[in-house]
């Protein structure tokens, strides 16, 4: 008896493929944006990943951020710690995540909307708390 199924195509791997590669990229994107807020990178190192709308309202609050910081003389160091991401996969299309950075002086939370588009991945929402 033949089958005459054909095989589907490879499906050409992405981060989310996987808990383990969504954790890795979810902690990296989240050590970037502390990162970027905290002036240690440039502000347009996430546009890869950022829709342009979310891309141009984090671009605005790190320059708010590093306003009120340079007027009050507030520094802070460069490292940052990541720990405690989750991932919750809403459905194909659609990821939540979470993550917990932390700096030279506090902790703060952070949350993404990751989803699918033509062009890959995107972030569609990037929360700082």
């Amino acid at each position: 008896m033949s089958n005459n199924a054909h095989p589907s195509p490879a499906r050409p791997s992405t981060f989310f493929d996987s808990d383990e590669k969504a954790r890795r990229i979810v902690e990296a994107v989240s050590r970037q944006a502390l990162e970027i807020l905290n002036g240690f990178r440039p502000p347009t190192s996430l546009s890869k990943v950022l829709v342009p709308q979310e891309q141009e309202s984090f671009a605005k609050r790190v320059s708010c951020v590093n306003a009120y910081r340079r007027n009050a003389g507030i520094k802070v160091a460069p490292r940052v710690s990541v720990g405690g991401v989750h991932i919750c996969r809403v459905n194909d299309e659609v990821i939540e995540a979470n993550s917990v950075v932390r700096d030279s002086l506090r902790a703060r939370f952070v949350c993404m909307r990751w989803e699918k588009k033509r062009s890959g991945w995107k972030i569609t929402a990037l929360e700082l708390g």
